[in-house]
């Protein structure tokens, strides 16, 4: 083979592979962006719902399902998170996307920090789908004690159909 068709392939061989880990790296740009994005969504909602004080002082009555599930539900329409959970200290489920949920503990997930009052993510499944997960504590009205905690999640399915999404725009 001649030296110029040497050189010539030699060229095109590294363009290709310039251009392939460029884009391998704007795609995992892409997708760590994305997830960051729904994780800070997940808790930004949680801590919105912790502070809401009608949620505060139902988990605190009689009959708190009866109250928190309504606005639990109607938030979680509106934000497109996949589920919202209010959870009592006991890991009862005082609200659940699923109805049939409400009253029944929780799945046996890591939930150390949340019981301790402090917030985080993680990804994990428990009775829905794998999901990117945030639990907040909730705390009474005074601050003082902690009463339950919210769990929000998006499903990694929709979250992985969104970074697809991203990685065709920047493909085409």
């Amino acid at each position: 083979m001649p030296l110029q068709y040497k050189v010539m392939a030699l060229t095109i061989g590294m363009v290709c592979l310039v251009l392939l880990l460029a884009g391998s790296m704007v795609i995992y740009g892409i997708h760590q962006r994305i997830e960051e994005d729904i994780s800070q969504r997940a808790l930004n909602i949680g801590r919105i719902i912790a502070e809401v004080p009608t949620i505060k002082n139902a988990i605190l009555s009689d009959n708190p399902s009866a109250k928190i599930q309504p606005i639990v539900e109607s938030w979680r329409i509106s934000t497109g998170a996949a589920f919202i959970v209010v959870s009592n200290m006991d890991q009862i489920r005082l609200s659940h996307p699923i109805v049939e949920n409400i009253g029944t503990p929780l799945t046996n997930l890591y939930r150390a920090p949340v019981l301790q009052g402090q917030e985080y993510l993680y990804i994990a499944k428990g009775s829905l789908d794998p999901s990117i997960r945030a639990n907040v504590p909730i705390f009474e009205l005074n601050g003082n004690h902690q009463i339950g905690f919210v769990s929000v999640g998006f499903y990694l399915k929709d979250v992985y159909i969104q970074q697809i999404a991203g990685a065709k725009n920047v493909l085409y």
